[in-house]
């Protein structure tokens, strides 16, 4: 294989770590966002459960205890259905990361590959030089 050839194999390696590099800062930035959310709502929920601890003793009438209770179990479930959506972009980070890591593993064979097939010219260059002046100073001692 051609150096050159490998070369072009190693800068589309070098490509596609690029591109997943900004695909994980992408999702860390969604991930830090819907973190931002589920605290949000989760100090929402706590605030409406205390304010509610210290109403408990006044009288509530039927219909404002049962709207207070619809609102908690919206609260609830958008901060389960914000966790479950934390969940999968956490997978989808790790997915990522472990593609990144194999981007990297995949440019440096092709690295390492291209260091060998010339370090491998260069040894087999330094044999025929070696040979030519040999053959050169035999032929010099022979005359």
């Amino acid at each position: 294989m051609n150096p050159s050839s490998l070369n072009a194999i190693i800068q589309l390696k070098q490509w596609k770590e690029d591109e997943i590099k900004s695909e994980l800062l992408k999702i860390k930035q969604i991930i830090a966002t819907h973190e931002r959310d589920i605290k949000r709502l989760e100090e929402d929920f706590s605030m409406k459960v205390h304010e509610a601890m210290q109403r408990r003793h006044a009288q509530m009438e039927a219909e404002l205890l049962q709207e207070f209770h619809h609102y908690l179990q919206d609260l609830t479930k958008a901060l389960e259905e914000k966790k479950q959506l934390l969940k999968r972009r956490i997978d989808e980070l790790k997915k990522t990361e472990n593609a990144l890591i194999q981007a990297y593993q995949e440019r440096r064979i092709a690295e390492n590959l291209k260091e060998r097939i010339v370090h491998d010219r260069q040894l087999i260059e330094r044999k025929t030089e070696t040979k030519t002046l040999d053959e050169l100073a035999v032929r010099r001692m022979s005359r």
